[in-house]
């Protein structure tokens, strides 16, 4: 199992990999962030709702005959899972303030349902840095 796992994974990445010279085809358009303070702790909001929300599906996710996809004794909550249901829910929400909000905190928050509270500010601070002249 542990080999289709790792393949798996690497199947993943590799389409995360964005080839280089393709800045025009990002997900997100910096310049999308709104950077007043009650915008952003809105977007802050609804995307640790769609993290909840795709941990939740992770965690519960069963086959058909009710047994987990990867093993019986293990559980789907993995952070490719998580990940995966992330990405899909930010790209269904055809929301261009929530990809950048999305796309512009590292991974170790990005996918953390956990994060601090108040990391919009932190966001806020990386979108100002990002955004042209």
């Amino acid at each position: 199992m542990k080999p289709f796992l790792m393949f798996a994974v690497a199947v993943f990445i590799s389409g995360l990999a964005v080839p280089a010279g393709a800045g025009d085809q990002l997900p997100y358009d910096v310049k999308n962030l709104p950077l007043d303070d009650a915008s952003l702790q809105k977007l802050d909001d609804q995307h640790l709702r769609l993290t909840r929300r795709g941990t939740m599906i992770c965690r519960h996710a069963t086959s058909a005959t009710g047994d987990s996809f990867i093993n019986g004794a293990q559980s789907l909550q993995t952070p490719g899972c998580i990940m995966n249901a992330l990405e899909n829910m930010v790209r269904e929400a055809n929301d261009p303030a929530l990809s950048a909000y999305h796309y512009l905190m590292p991974p170790s928050r990005r996918y953390n349902e956990n994060r601090p509270t108040g990391y919009w500010r932190t966001v806020k601070q990386r979108g100002e840095a990002a955004k042209p002249g």
